[in-house]
């Protein structure tokens, strides 16, 4: 019994060819209907397997197998003008060719369709074949990634562009189901999102991530929109743009926006704590020099004097130091501190810092304890610097230590790298795991000072910026409860023996 296809293409009423086309691109004649049959002069059962110049006339064979190679090379319909190859008939002709592919992508088999032209139909059919031809041309020469896809989400035809854009193969993607071009949930959504468009019959735009073939995975910008070609088979038409630079640029941004809001907060906090540092001191010794002023206890020369004196000097030495921190932090990140270096006995510089910090440590009842490496040389480094990176480390260990605990401040020689470590060490509060970035930040107390009270938030920030200067780092070790360890590492260059025999290797050479 004669299946429905085989009845429709013989009853079909127009002449209707199907080539077939060999892995090497060789044409040869597949089936003919009869209207063809009729047309041409052949015998419609004995054409299978013949090549065109065997059964047609030559000027006729010639016309459609060099269509038919266009249409293979270009792997798309081809609407041709119309002409008369026929000597037996004066009709004119249309011809349209269209491309049949196989599951891997390649043309297999380009159906041949000649249309007689009737007069009063010539505008019309002309029009429409312009229209074809220009969409052809669009859909081809378009910068953007296209393809068509039926109901069935399958892709009947991909651009030069999406092709060139994305590295797939041609033969890859037609054929097969556009949503599995995307990734994990990705592809669900698109599913889902066809379904709804099916429906709607409304232009739609998507953001979705594409994976290509080398395993890349590129957002892209969909847009998907209805092809009116048929009435009963409904076509998509998808563009495709790679949005991907757009996106890291919106995470750049955010991710900027988040930084100074950071910045912003960190800021506000800096000024409420500087308001507050500032005005403690400024207090003080506005209050003091006002009561002296006025002589509330009698003459000058009260012993009561004297000790209002003692208050002013260290509010404003206390003053003194907070300005000098924020100037001196300016410096450095605008890069206009310059260090002046010398050399340094350690051990004496050591001892130094230890006297002047005694009344603070028995204020806090802590005790401390100096020790220094015998193999630990002299340093070359800013002297003033140095002094004060260690007051900033020595001061919050004494603010952090529980009571009758010993802060050790020690000089050593790492074994393995040469380098000098300047460390004080603890037996305090210590410092969260989570607050060990932020209390290295300017202007960020870190949770210990936040619930302490007091503190510019300059302190450690600062150290680790004049430590980066002499070409070191500073580093902290910190348990919660059991004590903070923090240590100035300066490269090994830095000691002053092995700093003079390379400058007098660099004078010998």
């Amino acid at each position: 019994m004669e299946s429905i296809e085989q009845a429709l293409f013989t009853h079909f009423p127009y002449a209707n060819l199907v080539l077939h086309v060999s892995a090497q691109n060789e044409l040869t004649l597949r089936l003919c209907n009869p209207a063809a049959a009729a047309l041409y002069g052949i015998n419609a059962q004995n054409v299978g397997g013949k090549q065109l110049h065997h059964v047609l006339i030559k000027p006729m064979a010639d016309f459609l197998e060099s269509a038919a190679i266009r249409c293979v090379k270009e792997q798309k319909l081809l609407v041709l003008e119309a002409t008369n190859l026929n000597p037996l008939t004066e009709s004119l002709q249309s011809f349209t060719f269209n491309p049949i592919f196989d599951a891997r992508g390649h043309v297999e088999h380009i159906d041949i369709t000649a249309l007689p032209f009737d007069a009063d139909k010539l505008e019309l059919q002309k029009e429409r074949d312009h229209a074809l031809m220009l969409m052809s041309s669009a859909f081809d020469a378009s910068s953007l990634g296209i393809f068509v896809t039926d109901k069935e989400r399958r892709v009947l035809r991909v651009n030069e562009a999406f092709i060139r854009e994305f590295g797939f193969r041609r033969r890859d993607i037609i054929g097969s189901d556009f949503s599995k071009l995307f990734v994990g949930d990705d592809r669900k959504i698109a599913a889902q999102a066809y379904k709804d468009f099916l429906r709607g019959q409304a232009e739609a735009r998507y953001e979705w991530r594409l994976k290509t073939p080398d395993e890349k995975e590129v957002d892209v910008l969909v847009t998907s929109a209805p092809l009116h070609l048929h009435p009963d088979r409904p076509l998509v038409i998808h563009t495709f743009v790679d949005i991907s630079e757009h996106k890291h640029l919106e995470e750049s941004l955010r991710w900027a926006k988040e930084q100074a809001d950071t910045a912003n907060r960190a800021k506000s906090a800096f000024l409420a704590s500087m308001s507050h540092e500032l005005r403690t001191p400024l207090n003080a010794i506005l209050g003091f020099s006002e009561l002296t002023k006025n002589e509330t206890f009698g003459p000058l020369g009260h012993p009561k004097y004297a000790e209002y004196m003692t208050d002013i000097h260290f509010a404003a030495q206390h003053l003194l130091e907070i300005i000098n921190d924020v100037l001196d932090m300016s410096k450095i990140e605008a890069g206009k501190f310059e260090l002046i270096e010398q050399e340094i006995d350690v051990r004496l510089l050591l001892q130094s810092v230890v006297r002047v910090m005694q009344d603070r440590a028995d204020a806090g009842c802590v005790k401390m304890d100096i020790h220094v490496d015998d193999n630990f040389e002299n340093l070359y480094a800013d002297k003033r610097v140095l002094r004060q990176m260690l007051f900033n480390l020595l001061s919050n260990a004494i603010k952090f230590s529980y009571a009758a605990t010993t802060i050790t401040i020690s000089a050593t020689v790492d074994a393995k790298s040469g380098a000098a470590w300047l460390s004080v060490r603890d037996h305090g509060r210590g410092i969260e795991d989570k607050d060990l970035q932020s209390v290295m930040e300017p202007f960020n107390q870190g949770q210990a000072s936040i619930s302490d009270g007091t503190g510019t938030g300059l302190g450690l920030p600062l150290t680790r910026a004049m430590a980066e200067l002499h070409g070191g780092r500073l580093q902290i070790q910190s348990q919660l409860g059991k004590g903070t360890t923090v240590t100035i590492v300066m490269p090994g260059s830095r000691f002053r023996t092995r700093t003079a025999h390379t400058k007098t290797a660099k004078r010998a050479g």
